[in-house]
């Protein structure tokens, strides 16, 4: 009763799988039965009980978990596999579950106290390697449906979300020779900070350029419909600004403006700058870096800006 109550409170939170669906109820004979391959009468009574799932909001997706290939990201894989090779379909829940998710899993106790195959071993090893939190509960089921009064193992796993790598943004890293986004240094001077942020400017420009573009080759294959009305071949996914509006309706330059005055307003902010500055000068140069989005974030146009910065301190 404790590990169905737990499992109640888990499966109420989260986007959930669950391998071992596949058997049902049979109203008859009050009990769990397996799908059967071959009898027409019986799978038109399940194909009743399946419209109960359905109006509850479960979905049969799939006949074999182990050869499930997903798309789909699930929150939570919750599974009570077979003794037989229960390995098996946990090593499969992980796997599906690498980028990040939760699985709890009901499986056999011998599987993990007696490693005898690979698959055993391997599984032990992803275990360890997330940290698991494995519970050994004996005599688990022995008042469910099938009576059995072996060790079960209930086991834990929480992988985190793995952070996505950029293939667009690596490439233009690379040409660059860049190996991270901007970060601020307190030991590089002026010049070299100022170099530093032109190179990280150049790069999440031209990346940012390739998505946009890489976003309007792809539109025509990821249409809502495959209808010819155009009022139906709006994009499954859209690609917007921070002010909402699409990239097929504006410019690239807007992309271009709002990147050149993240640049702008960090240059301005930096103590390097500012630290000599009265707070009347700072809210001053604070209005004017808006106007710089019209300008290229090039060392030229720095030059120029800082001159006058220059200029300004010493007027002071």
């Amino acid at each position: 009763m404790r590990i169905t109550n737990e499992i109640e409170n888990i499966t109420s939170k989260y986007n959930c799988c669950n391998p071992n669906l596949l058997r049902y109820y049979n109203n008859t004979t009050k009990q769990y039965e397996d799908l059967p391959r071959k009898d027409v009468e019986k799978l038109e009574k399940i194909k009743m009980e399946k419209e109960t799932f359905f109006s509850n909001g479960i979905h049969i997706i799939h006949d074999d978990f182990l050869t499930y290939k997903p798309y789909k990201r699930y929150d939570l894989i919750l599974m009570n596999p077979p003794f037989s090779n229960g390995d098996k379909h946990l090593l499969k829940a992980l796997q599906m579950q690498e980028k990040g998710g939760n699985i709890v899993c009901l499986l056999n106790a011998e599987t993990l106290r007696n490693p005898y195959t690979e698959s055993r071993k391997e599984l032990i090893r992803q275990l360890d390697k997330y940290d698991a939190d494995i519970e050994y509960i004996e005599n688990a089921f022995i008042s469910s449906e099938r009576k059995t009064g072996v060790e079960i193992a209930l086991i834990k796993i929480a992988i985190e979300n793995v952070q996505e790598k950029s293939d667009i943004y690596e490439k233009m890293a690379k040409a660059e020779n860049v190996d991270d986004v901007f970060e601020d240094s307190t030991y590089l001077d002026v010049t070299d900070y100022i170099k530093s942020m032109i190179v990280h400017f150049n790069v999440e420009v031209k990346a940012g350029l390739e998505l946009i573009r890489q976003y309007r080759a792809l539109k025509p294959y990821i249409t809502c419909s495959f209808s010819d009305n155009p009022y139906e071949k709006g994009g499954i996914l859209r690609l917007t600004n921070k002010n909402g509006n699409s990239y097929d309706q504006i410019s690239v330059n807007e992309y271009l403006k709002d990147t050149r005055l993240k640049y702008w307003r960090k240059l301005f902010s930096n103590r390097k700058f500012t630290e000599k500055l009265t707070s009347k000068l700072q809210d001053e140069w604070r209005e004017k870096v808006g106007t710089l989005s019209d300008y290229d974030f090039t060392e030229f146009n720095i030059q120029t800006e800082v001159r006058t910065y220059s200029w300004t301190i010493l007027c002071c």
